[in-house]
């Protein structure tokens, strides 16, 4: 500050601006945030509507950066002189980006600096044309991730904010409010006349994004039960089939179990939830104990064979997707078929091997899975997936379970469960198939054997185990090729 005192009581021009960023001392000052360089400019008669290259004023800096008090007198000083030279207009200066220093202000969620642009009369309507933003929308937004006790969006409405202002996008504070999962700034936004059967430009309302699940760090989490109650009770209209078909995914992955039993409720069909023709037990591979626990009535009433378009069980998309015994257990309680194959001709079984989990594929053993006689359209077995697997642990219960008979069985493509083998359980596993008359010299569709297989992935210990056990290394293969 001496530096710039010295300078300035000799004559050097405070609002000459620089040839990079087009700033004057003030602006440059506000930008790198020195409060007691601001203040001097201030009363030193600096150009208080100077703006820079991305036509930023000190007041838009200032708002961007309250991170003391000082920087806060500086804004009080600095409105204060722009009410003495009665150039409000700066107050609502668009920056290139068409931000405020109200937009600043409430994206820093501090409440005093928005209280002083307020009193000083800024413009809270925000009705400019092609608005990316509503400053009621940053406003909710900003007290989600950083305050849920703020009180800048009573303010901003009480200031005279339109409550039903929309940006480009037709995205209003309300929309805001109910994907934040922010139940009082909605309950102010309504009784202040807020639209509740309002669509943005894609046709999404207020109920679509309850349903959204957005993550916001920092933000408790809240059932969207309680904000679609609220607005069921002013009058939005619940489409309760549209809504299953959208988000009730969402809601299981989220384990919103107090959302699914209000949609329940309400005539939520779990017997049929979208157009896929899957039931409530397609979904509880998404939900833990507790949450299962706590819907496991409505549960109790669906059919655990029922088949999807694609010809999945419940217990075959528990066993995809999150293989929780607890829930697998329940299936087979029920009576679930363990031997219904879907479109692919897939098993619980086949699919269990391949997700290489031991203790569900005993289990479906032992509730009576088939193993010898089962195959998939393309004419694979469950060994086939165990091999696959690269687990040498299944391909030993599948076989204790009596599947040695699989051993040269050829897919459609001609592949044998000796060509799926994995690198790393190679060892163990082509020992397991010699032992059992595996044929090494057995060829694909394509005329290949194991060891042209193997010659391409150049592994030498492998291919040298391959010949050990007989492999033909002249065989051709259709296109005329032999392993070398």
């Amino acid at each position: 500050l001496d530096c710039v005192k010295l300078l300035v009581e000799n004559g050097a021009d405070i609002d000459i601006k620089d040839s990079m960023y087009n700033q004057t001392s003030l602006v440059m000052a506000a930008c790198l945030n020195v409060p007691d360089l601001v203040k001097y400019f201030i009363e030193n008669g600096a150009d208080l509507t100077s703006c820079d290259s991305k036509k930023n004023t000190a007041l838009h800096y200032l708002c961007k950066n309250p991170e003391t008090k000082d920087s806060i007198d500086c804004i009080q000083r600095i409105v204060e002189k722009i009410k003495i030279a009665n150039c409000l207009q700066i107050i609502d200066s668009q920056n290139v980006r068409s931000k405020t220093p109200l937009y600043f202000a409430v994206k820093s969620g501090n409440a005093q600096i928005v209280d002083i642009l307020v009193e000083a009369g800024c413009d809270v309507t925000e009705t400019r044309p092609n608005n990316t933003y509503t400053i009621l929308s940053v406003a909710i937004f900003m007290k989600a991730i950083l305050n849920p006790t703020s009180d800048i969006v009573a303010k901003l409405i009480t200031a005279g904010s339109n409550v039903n202002a929309s940006d480009v996008y037709g995205y209003t504070p309300l929309m805001q409010a109910a994907s934040c999962k922010d139940l009082d700034s909605m309950k102010l936004l309504i009784q202040h006349g807020a639209d509740i059967h309002s669509e943005n430009c894609g046709g999404d309302g207020i109920v679509d994004y309850c349903l959204r699940y957005r993550y916001i760090e920092r933000c408790e989490r809240i059932s969207a039960k309680d904000v679609l109650e609220l607005v069921h009770k002013t009058g939005a209209r619940l489409k309760i089939d549209d809504i299953a078909e959208k988000y009730v995914y969402d809601i299981m992955n989220n384990s919103d179990t107090d959302t699914l039993e209000y949609l329940i409720s309400n005539g939520l069909d779990i017997h049929h939830i979208g157009k896929n023709n899957r039931n409530i037990l397609h979904l509880l591979s998404r939900l833990d104990m507790n949450g299962f626990n706590k819907i496991k009535p409505y549960c109790d009433e669906a059919d655990v064979n029922q088949q999807d378009t694609d010809g999945d069980t419940p217990l075959m998309f528990v066993v995809k997707i999150f293989p929780f015994h607890f829930l697998i257990d329940y299936f087979l309680e029920r009576g679930a078929d363990v031997n219904l194959r879907n479109k692919k001709g897939q098993t619980p079984l086949m699919i269990v091997a391949d997700e290489n989990d031991t203790e569900i594929l005993q289990e479906l053993i032992y509730a009576g899975a088939d193993i010898i006689d089962s195959q998939n359209v393309r004419s694979k077995t469950p060994l086939y997936f165990a091999v696959k697997s690269g687990n040498a642990q299944i391909v030993d219960i599948l076989v204790e379970a009596g599947c040695d008979a699989d051993v040269n069985q050829q897919d459609t493509d001609g592949v044998t469960p000796l060509m799926c083998v994995k690198k790393f359980s190679f060892h163990f596993l082509i020992n397991y198939f010699l032992e059992r008359d595996a044929d090494v010299n057995l060829r694909n569709k394509k005329g290949q054997t194991l060891l042209m297989i193997v010659a391409d992935k150049n592994d030498t210990e492998i291919l040298q185990e391959l010949i050990y056990a007989g492999a033909d290394v002249n065989i051709r293969s259709q296109d005329g090729r032999t392993a070398l």
